[in-house]
């Protein structure tokens, strides 16, 4: 899986969560979702707003509530997409010659991006737009995403068979860095998207 919750206890349990609804609250321009896992022992918070300018933010936090450490390896919220977002721009390139668009046709695969510098690097910004074949400053229809962290991170653009397109991007955790004692908590960096029919 590219998007979600990846983990686990020491004795090769909880890697696969079930959360169940626990609260859940909103307004006119945020809705807050807690859900629980009793077995595995983990609680997740994902709060989702929309700002004055139409940038939704979509934050996500992990609780540990075992006796036991847990070892998170990725916290990456998942954002559908439609059909119709059918190609993908990212940036890439090198220094003094950063931040250059490359294209690609979207397919039944999973384009995914990661960065292992420990920073943001002109190789791999974590951001991608993803929209309308053909789709340009002045034309389409653009759906874009940014993740709000400097550092090692991982964006996916997944398609299902049935046409059905999933994009997760997260920090990316490097072994040993995701270990929460029982009680802790990680919020995972924020993904930033918007929307554009034109």
């Amino acid at each position: 899986a590219y998007g979600g919750i990846a983990g686990h206890r020491a004795d090769a349990t909880a890697w696969v969560p079930v959360l169940a609804r626990t609260t859940s609250y909103g307004d006119s321009s945020s809705f807050t979702w807690t859900g629980t896992d009793a077995i595995a022992a983990l609680t997740v918070t994902i709060t989702v707003t929309l700002d004055a300018h139409g940038v939704l933010a979509i934050g996500a936090s992990l609780t540990n509530d075992g006796p036991d450490d847990y070892t998170l390896d990725s916290l990456a919220p998942v954002v559908p997409l439609p059909a119709r977002a059918a190609e993908a721009m990212v940036l890439t390139g090198r220094w003094a010659h950063e931040l250059q668009a490359t294209r690609h046709a979207l397919g039944p695969y999973a384009l995914v991006r990661d960065s292992r510098k420990g920073r943001t690097s002109h190789e791999s910004a974590p951001t991608i737009a993803l929209g309308t074949r053909g789709f340009g400053e002045q034309e389409g229809e653009v759906w874009l995403a940014h993740l709000a962290w400097s550092g090692n991170h991982h964006v996916s653009v997944e398609t299902l068979p049935d046409g059905r397109r999933a994009l997760s991007m997260s920090d990316l955790l490097l072994p040993g860095e995701g270990i929460l004692a029982p009680g802790e908590t990680y919020d995972a960096p924020a993904m930033l998207g918007t929307w554009s029919r034109d």
